[in-house]
């Protein structure tokens, strides 16, 4: 499953562009390099999604690093499972032949920013900012693996003034935080900078509450809510 696809697209460019997508992250200067994966593509214009279907299980799975992947240009897309996808009915997969990605040639980084303890809450934005001019200020610290705006749709041209991201090493986490945290970005604005535990995972808020030296900031990223206030300690 592919969501957010640019307006316009067809079925023969989506199947082009993630060809070559896959030549470049093996390493490959195109897509003629090597064969092509992909057995068929299905767009609804309407709703703005596609369904690609590989020839191989390690190739589907593979591929579910390319969620975050700026397609021509044109926005960032979802890459996932379909909702109706059960691992029980599929195939087995042999982990030896699942191809081996370089997304880091692909300038991805993740829209889905899993709970972990390295998961940093990011508040008090101009609501008017977009993912690349938040993302461009994140960056300042370090490579950026997951990065999601909370917007209220994926269309919308403002954001809900917070969202959540994870670096690519985990010890930037505490000194991005720091770096942060009541920075003045103008306007009245400062932004907030927390660490955000996995909501229902002791270990996970534990660890966030001893990194950031307070109580644990419990929250959890669902769609149209904003993060609840942390209760003060007793």
């Amino acid at each position: 499953y592919v969501g957010n696809i640019p307006e316009g697209l067809a079925d023969a460019q989506v199947h082009g562009f993630f060809h070559d997508a896959i030549a470049k992250a093996m390493g490959h200067a195109s897509a003629s390099d090597i064969e092509d994966p992909i057995l068929s593509v299905y767009i609804n214009p309407e709703r703005r999604f596609a369904f690609i279907e590989f020839k191989t299980m390690e190739m589907t799975a593979a591929c579910m690093e390319f969620d975050g992947i700026n397609v021509m240009g044109r926005g960032k897309v979802k890459v996932k499972r379909p909702n109706d996808f059960n691992p029980a009915l599929a195939p087995d997969m042999n982990p030896d032949a699942l191809p081996k990605f370089d997304i880091s040639r692909l300038g991805i980084v993740s829209t889905s920013v899993p709970d972990s303890p390295n998961k940093i809450f990011i508040g008090g934005l101009h609501y008017h900012l977009t993912e690349d001019q938040v993302l461009e200020l994140l960056q300042a610290f370090g490579r950026v693996k997951a990065f999601n705006l909370v917007k209220q749709d994926p269309t919308a041209t403002t954001n809900k003034g917070f969202g959540f991201v994870e670096y690519a090493d985990p010890a930037v986490t505490q000194v991005a935080i720091m770096g942060l945290n009541g920075m003045d970005i103008g306007g009245g604005k400062q932004i907030s900078a927390k660490g955000a535990a996995a909501r229902g995972d002791p270990a996970a808020a534990a660890a966030a509450a001893t990194a950031g030296g307070g109580v644990p900031m419990i929250m959890s990223q669902q769609p149209g809510t904003y993060p609840p206030v942390a209760a003060s300690a007793a």
